[in-house]
């Protein structure tokens, strides 16, 4: 497995310590929050990815960084370059999905 300090650093590790919420700071919001931080602020190619674990389904980020892909989890804090690391794929939000999220809170 390998790590990263993955890119607009200071945000990631700004929104994995918030607080575990339910409906409010869960996995969905904080891998959709640090998507559009990187979109919107870095410019960088960044979609949320919908993971099937053990424990169900998971949000993590899938961004292209110094030309590699890697998956970061703002959730549990980490980021890696293997998406397997992560669970298996079973969807991917849109830009549109995310941004229409804004739209209902």
């Amino acid at each position: 497995m390998w790590f990263f300090n993955p890119p607009m650093y200071a945000e990631f590790v700004q929104i994995w310590r918030q607080p575990y919420v339910i409906n409010s700071h869960d996995c969905s919001n904080k891998a959709g929050r640090y998507a559009r931080v990187l979109r919107d602020v870095a410019l960088l190619d960044a979609v949320v990815l919908v993971m099937s674990t053990p424990k169900g389904a998971h949000a993590i980020v899938e961004v292209k960084h110094k030309g590699k892909w890697w998956y970061c989890d703002p959730t549990s804090g980490k980021c890696t370059k293997d998406i397997d690391d992560h669970g298996t794929l079973i969807h991917t939000l849109s830009e549109h999905d995310l941004y229409a999220s804004l739209e209902y809170r």
